[in-house]
């Protein structure tokens, strides 16, 4: 996308409303709080290996995600457009998203849960994710790189660690 397209989308009303800052912020809280429904399911159900993986992977991530942006360092859009952030915000280290990985490495964490109920709370959580990731680009947060950047890390770590477990049934 050019540079010129999120200058367009930044100047839209709806994204410097404080009410849309809230719905944002909210979206996060919701994705915290399906994560928080998956610890307390597996520590009610003494699963206490699936509870070890739901808190390592997902830290890892966004360790992992963190030491990539220091890395890498790239400008954010907003930065680069010489714009003020329409959200209190550094300007450097935007790739890849941490709030976009570790939001789609809490969606495969959900798997870990039993049946339909892993299963619903993994969609739920992926719609969450997809919001969240479209206000990162819209708001001129982060490039649309930086957020497939952030889910594609959590994706292929998600499916590393954590199919061959569900497929297989290890634990």
């Amino acid at each position: 996308m050019k540079l010129e397209w999120y200058r367009q989308q930044m100047r839209r009303p709806l994204f410097s409303a404080p009410l849309f800052w809230q719905v944002n912020r909210g979206l996060s809280l919701l994705v915290a709080l399906g994560y928080g429904m998956v610890l307390l399911s597996l520590g009610w159900r003494e699963s206490w290996l699936r509870l070890a993986f739901a808190l390592v992977i997902p830290a890892a991530v966004f360790l992992l995600t963190g030491w990539l942006r220091k890395k890498l360092d790239r400008p954010r859009p907003f930065a680069l457009l010489g714009e003020p952030p329409l959200h209190p915000h550094e300007s450097g280290q935007g790739c890849p998203s941490r709030h976009t990985a570790s939001a789609v490495i809490l969606c495969w964490t959900a798997l870990l849960l039993p049946g339909w109920v892993g299963w619903t709370l993994w969609g739920v959580l992926l719609v969450l994710t997809c919001l969240i990731g479209a206000i990162r680009v819209f708001t001129g947060m982060h490039f649309l790189r930086d957020v497939l950047l952030g889910a594609g890390l959590s994706t292929l770590i998600g499916a590393v660690a954590y199919l061959p477990l569900l497929l297989f049934a290890l634990f």
